[in-house]
């Protein structure tokens, strides 16, 4: 008896490791098509832009508040310095943001930050489209973009 038990026990784990690497492989395959997509979806020139995106208030580091980063037609805002934009925040993520200019205008999508990037105070969840009047917040920093 205590034999088919632990056969049953045996072929229990197996499916749900088999599940388990299911789901995993179904997510893995989700992401990188999502992340294939998007610079197809988002870019229509490479190289700099005459645009800038202006600090307008950050409470981290105030003497910030006026700077102004050159924006490419692809540009990614984060904490780490490998970004095209660093945002030295302890609540920036690492690959935060990412801003890309469109033929109408710039277009921000969050790259899975922990805390969220928000134009005027609406969380970000899919590309969205962001005008010069438009606040962008990034942990305690608050950005827009302006013609140069």
């Amino acid at each position: 008896m205590s034999e088919v038990v632990a056969g049953i026990l045996v072929l229990a784990l197996r499916l749900l490791v088999i599940a388990a690497l299911y789901l995993f492989l179904v997510q893995v395959f989700r992401r990188v098509r999502a992340e294939l997509a998007v610079p197809a979806r988002l870019a229509v020139a490479t190289g700099p832009t005459s645009d800038v995106l202006e600090v307008i208030s950050y409470e981290a580091a105030p003497a910030l508040m006026g700077k102004q980063y050159p924006l490419d037609a692809i540009s990614h805002i984060g904490r780490d310095p490998g970004n095209t934009i660093m945002i030295p925040d302890a609540h920036v993520s690492g690959r935060h943001a990412r801003l890309a200019r469109r033929s109408d205008g710039w277009w921000v999508e969050d790259m899975g930050s922990t805390n969220g990037t928000f134009v005027n105070d609406q969380r970000v969840t899919h590309p969205m489209r962001v005008g010069q009047q438009d606040v962008l917040r990034l942990g305690s920093a608050a950005l827009r973009v302006r013609s140069a």
